[in-house]
C-alpha cells in the first residue's frame, strides 16, 4: 500500500471518529435541552395548580389520593429494571459476537492451536 493511501486512510479514520464525537455531543445538548423544557413545563403546571380555585386544588389532591404510590413505584422499578436487562443483554450478545469473530480470526492464523468449532455468536454447532 502507498505512502499517500495510508495517509488518506487515517484522514478518513480521523473525520469519522470527529464525526461521531460531534453527533454525541449534539445529541447530549438535545437531550439536555428537552429534560429542560420537560423541567420547565411541569414547573409552570405546578405553579399554576398552586394559584388555582380550591375546587381544582382539591380535584388535583384526589387525583393522586387515587393513585396508588406502591404500584406506580413497583409498576417504575420493574420497567427500569427490564429496560436495563434488555440493554445488558443485547450489549452481551453484541460483545460475544465479536469475540467469536476475533476468535475466528486468531484460530484460522495460529498454526499450532486447532479451530475450536464454535460459531460467531459462541454456539457449538449441531451436526
Amino acid at each position: 500500500m502507498a505512502k499517500s493511501d495510508k495517509i488518506k486512510l487515517e484522514e478518513i479514520a480521523y473525520k469519522e471518529v470527529k464525526f461521531v464525537k460531534v453527533c454525541d455531543l449534539i445529541k447530549l445538548l438535545l437531550v439536555c435541552i428537552v429534560i429542560g423544557i420537560l423541567g420547565w413545563h411541569v414547573i409552570t403546571m405546578f405553579t399554576a395548580a398552586l394559584q388555582a380555585k380550591p375546587e381544582t386544588l382539591s380535584a388535583f389532591a384526589e387525583c393522586l389520593k387515587s393513585w396508588n404510590l406502591m404500584e406506580v413505584l413497583l409498576f417504575l422499578v420493574s420497567t427500569i429494571s427490564s429496560c436495563g436487562w434488555y440493554f445488558e443483554h443485547k450489549r452481551n450478545n453484541r460483545l460475544v459476537k465479536k469475540e467469536g469473530i476475533l476468535r475466528h480470526e486468531k484460530e484460522s492464523s495460529d498454526p499450532i492451536h486447532t479451530r475450536s468449532g464454535l460459531d460467531e455468536t459462541g454456539a457449538t454447532p449441531k451436526n
